[in-house]
């Protein structure tokens, strides 16, 4: 949903993420081609409605960009984040995240491997 659909007021915190364009032009390439039978959309069909801004979303790049000002302008409101950081570091974005929702994790937490997915045992 495009961020300038949201309330103004802003007593809630929102968590984006976006993809690199590329990765996100070719996932809903695959997505699309999937869902819907019989369809068989191109990479350059698809390539061209992406750049024109043809999506359920809108424009890929309003979209984003609209989400990332926000997070500058409300850093305690709004948390921008890319999957490829997720998927490069997933441990500083999950202290990231717990922080911003107001949660940071605990020593205990931290010390048993909480962040980094380890499963503790009882």
């Amino acid at each position: 949903m495009p961020m300038s659909l949201l309330p103004l007021d802003m007593s809630y915190r929102v968590v984006y993420m976006c993809r690199d364009p590329k990765d996100a032009l070719v996932s809903r390439l695959h997505f699309e081609n999937k869902i819907i039978e019989g369809s068989n959309l191109s990479m350059e069909s698809a390539f061209s409605m992406f750049s024109k801004g043809f999506s359920s979303s809108g424009p890929f790049w309003n979209h984003c960009l609209e989400y990332w000002k926000e997070s500058l302008a409300r850093p305690n409101n709004v948390l921008f984040l890319k999957y490829e950081e997720i998927k490069s570091d997933p441990v500083h974005v999950v202290r990231r995240l717990a922080k911003f929702l107001g949660v940071p994790l605990s020593r205990e937490e931290e010390s048993s491997g909480v962040a980094g997915g380890q499963v503790v045992q009882l």
